[in-house]
């Protein structure tokens, strides 16, 4: 993933309940999620293992941490270490 990419996920806030998980045709078979909102998320390959419909997903802006809500447990992606960005982007 590029710099650039990473700053976009990065600065992004993303908060919602995934609806649909698809491979997106029309970007490059982007991984993809569609929330409750009907906003996309797209190219977060670690989640996309781990998230499945009806999980919720919830990003700060400006944070590296993603937590993906599951009816029985919680997990927390930190970015910079998924990503192998460990010299991004401070916290605030």
């Amino acid at each position: 993933m590029s710099k650039d990419a990473y700053r976009q996920i990065f600065q992004k806030k993303i908060s919602g309940l995934i609806v649909k998980k698809f491979l997106d045709k029309h970007n490059h078979m982007s991984h993809t999620f569609t929330l409750n909102d009907s906003s996309h998320v797209y190219g977060y390959s670690i989640i996309w293992e781990k998230a499945e419909i009806g999980d919720s997903l919830f990003k700060k802006a400006n944070s590296r941490f993603v937590k993906i809500l599951k009816k029985d447990t919680t997990i927390v992606i930190d970015m910079n270490l998924a990503f192998k960005y460990h010299d991004t982007f401070p916290e605030k």
